[in-house]
Parts: C-alpha cells; structure tokens; sequence
C-alpha cells in the first residue's frame, strides 16, 4: 500500500483510494477504505494530499455474509435438483456430499445413516478435502452412554 501512494505521488494521477485491513489499538481488525486527493503545484509536483479513511468493516461483514447465504442456497437448488432427478439412493447421498462440498465451499461434508438397534451413525458418503475411503470406518453414535 505504501508503494502504491508513493507511485501516485511520484506520478501525474490526482486520485488514490485503497482497500486494507488496519489492526486497532484493542487489537481487533478493521476493514477500511482510503483515499485521498493529490494538489499538484505548477510543475505537476506532489505538495499536499487530502484524504480520507472509512471504516467499511460492517460492509464487508455484510458481502461475506451474502457471498455464505449464496453457497448455501447453490447446495439447497442442487440437492433439490438431486432429489427429483437421481432415484438411486447411494448416488443421491454421494452426490448431495459433492454439491455441499464443490457448490457450499464447505472442506469436509459425510453423511451418516443410523443404525437404530445399535445407536451407530455409519458414515454412507463423504466429499471434499481427504476424503478417501477412511471415512467408511469412521464410528460416531447416538447413544448418550458412548464415546463417539
């Protein structure tokens, strides 16, 4: 960002703005816009810059949360999709794990199915980042008496 207003001082532009994160003095993180306004004397150079920050944190918080809500609603069209048009159920369930991790940008999606004699869940199909066959030997219960 720095060599950014320098390029614009040094240069002709009368314009900057940039986007960045700036960490406040509790710690946290703020989103901010900044801009500025380049007074140029007769020759073209740089002698005074006016400007201005704007703390654009709730916006960005607000696109991050639309650009989530957007994902989600791809996974539901999908799987809605996948129930109408796929009859065989192990391709349903695998294919409903591929559109919630490839569409919903979720890393890691398994369903399980459960077994009522036992209280097992048995992992039926999984999709995203190392899913390989270890997730079929994956054991989860339902039980409020076991680990898992």
């Amino acid at each position: 960002m720095v060599d950014d207003i320098h390029a614009v001082i040094d240069g002709t532009e009368k314009y900057w703005s940039a986007e960045y994160r700036f960490m406040r003095r509790d710690g946290s993180y703020a989103d901010i816009f900044d801009r500025g306004h380049i007074i140029r004397d007769a020759k073209g150079k740089a002698t005074r810059m006016i400007g201005a920050m704007q703390d654009i944190t709730k916006r960005k918080q607000s696109e991050e949360r639309i650009k989530r809500l957007n994902r989600l609603y791809a996974v539901l069209s999908g799987i809605n999709t996948l129930i109408v048009r796929v009859r065989d159920r192990q391709q349903m369930l695998e294919q409903a794990c591929r559109i919630a991790a490839d569409e919903g940008g979720f890393g890691m999606v398994w369903i399980g199915l459960l077994d009522r004699a036992s209280g097992m869940v048995k992992p039926a199909a999984w999709a995203g980042f190392g899913s390989d066959d270890e997730w079929g030997s994956i054991n989860a219960s339902a039980r409020d008496d076991a680990e898992g």
